[in-house]
């Protein structure tokens, strides 16, 4: 068996500098991940379109300081965010 590895697509956006904790939702329709100039809120894409899913305003992110950890609930597309200060954030993907 010799298996191999293609490159699908690749994003390269402002803002992704330092891209770290990534999170496929459960229908790999979207992907998670905490870009390095705004550690204290998700960034999500869309799978279908590679598009930015828009990004809560500044005032509405829940975290003093940086995310550590996430995780997408396996049934709804709802995506769970925690945090050296404590809390634990929940974001829902919102069609527009």
């Amino acid at each position: 068996f010799n298996a191999g590895m293609k490159l699908v697509k690749s994003l390269e956006r402002e803002g992704f500098a330092n891209t770290a904790l990534i999170s496929f939702d459960s229908s790999s329709s979207y992907l998670a991940c905490l870009a390095g100039n705004d550690p204290v809120k998700p960034t999500v894409i869309d799978l279908l379109t590679y598009d930015l899913i828009k990004s809560p305003a500044h005032d509405q992110t829940e975290h003093r300081t940086p995310i550590t950890s996430m995780a997408w609930s396996p049934t709804k597309p709802i995506l769970a965010c925690g945090s050296f200060d404590r809390s634990v954030s929940f974001w829902s993907i919102e069609q527009v």
